[in-house]
């Protein structure tokens, strides 16, 4: 009896002791925004229109506008053009360089500390006539003036943060 109790009382504490997720509003807030944010990746492709004069693709979403301010001051100095560089040239928010279109299929959210939600992120992306291909991706989101924002993304065991600093250490400039 004393063991069940105190089982319990254990399961109590850690559940309470675990951050809350995001409210109502706030979760569809992210995943509107979420889903806007991987909706330009389509437009980019299927808009013939919102391709620039030497038919690269124009960002419907200005790139650096997806992070949080801090996250934007770390990558300027990486990269003062603001290029995903400690990605190796690929897009951090979707691990991609050259892309197709993309069909947001999931997006789970988890409370973390600090009032930052984790963002799992699922999609199919269909490019030329290749077959689909289904795609995660792991955001550490930050809510700011501007709405949420992306404050990291998980890269393997680490992060994009941690791989710009390192990266900036490497290079001698921390």
């Amino acid at each position: 009896m004393r063991a069940a109790l105190a089982m319990a009382t254990a399961i109590a504490l850690l559940a309470a002791a675990a951050p809350a997720g995001p409210g109502a509003a706030d979760a569809a807030a992210i995943r509107a925004w979420l889903t806007r944010v991987y909706g330009s990746y389509h437009e980019c492709v299927m808009r013939p229109a919102a391709r620039n004069p030497i038919g690269q693709c124009a960002e419907p979403i200005a790139w650096l506008s997806v992070f949080t301010p801090d996250t934007q001051r770390l990558i300027r100095r990486d990269s003062p053009e603001g290029e995903a560089t400690a990605a190796n040239g690929a897009d951090p928010i979707c691990s991609c360089q050259d892309y197709g279109t993309f069909q947001v299929t999931a997006i789970r959210l988890a409370g973390l500390a600090g009032g930052r939600v984790q963002a799992r992120v699922s999609w199919n992306e269909t490019f030329r006539s290749a077959p689909a291909a289904r795609h995660d991706r792991t955001l550490i989101l930050q809510k700011t003036a501007a709405g949420w924002r992306v404050h990291d993304v998980q890269e393997g065991s680490g992060t994009y943060r941690q791989a710009i600093i390192d990266e900036l250490r490497a290079a001698h400039r921390p």
